[in-house]
């Protein structure tokens, strides 16, 4: 307390002196996320669109938990829009490749690893059904997703050996990896 019995307390300059950067890539990232807002309002494939455009790992994990939800719940998203698609989930599919080699953050791989989980899956029978390709009862994009999650094999077991969160992930996903 201060000499006249008053508490003495930060302004908030006084509090974010020092900390200019970081309020700055705050909030560059809500901009970001209030920008995908407006997008996923109108068309989750636009999101998509803005996501691999943008490269932006933080962007990518801030989105992932809900197309996460999507892709389980096969969930018009929005509900004038159609279920997000095989095809939609394939086009995210090198970035997420790239964020598992690359990320150093835990919560980051884990993210992704859930991702990769829940569209596996989601589309565990037509990828099963993978060895008759000429069947033509499968999306186009069902080639592409394979071979996708497939090249991720060396990755994940590496990931399989971490004794943490991403490594239980990993262990889970790799087995159903091999069962392809």
């Amino acid at each position: 307390m201060s000499s006249k019995g008053k508490a003495a307390f930060a302004t908030p300059d006084e509090i974010s002196k020092g900390h200019e950067n970081m309020l700055s890539v705050l909030e560059e990232r809500k901009m970001r996320l209030m920008a995908s807002k407006s997008l996923w309002d109108k068309d989750v494939n636009s999101t998509i669109d803005h996501i691999l455009r943008l490269n932006d790992d933080s962007l990518t994990v801030d989105l992932l938990p809900k197309l996460t939800e999507c892709v389980r719940d096969g969930e018009k998203v929005p509900s004038s829009s159609p279920a997000l698609t095989m095809g939609a989930c394939l086009e995210l599919l090198s970035l997420l490749q790239r964020m598992l080699n690359e990320s150093k953050y835990e919560d980051y791989i884990v993210i992704v690893l859930d991702f990769l989980l829940t569209v596996t899956n989601r589309w565990w029978k037509t990828l099963t059904e993978m060895s008759n390709p000429e069947d033509l009862r499968h999306s186009k994009s069902t080639p592409g997703m394979y071979v996708r999650l497939i090249e991720m094999s060396d990755r994940v077991e590496s990931l399989a050996k971490r004794r943490s969160r991403a490594g239980e992930k990993a262990r889970v996903f790799s087995t159903l990896l091999k069962q392809l």
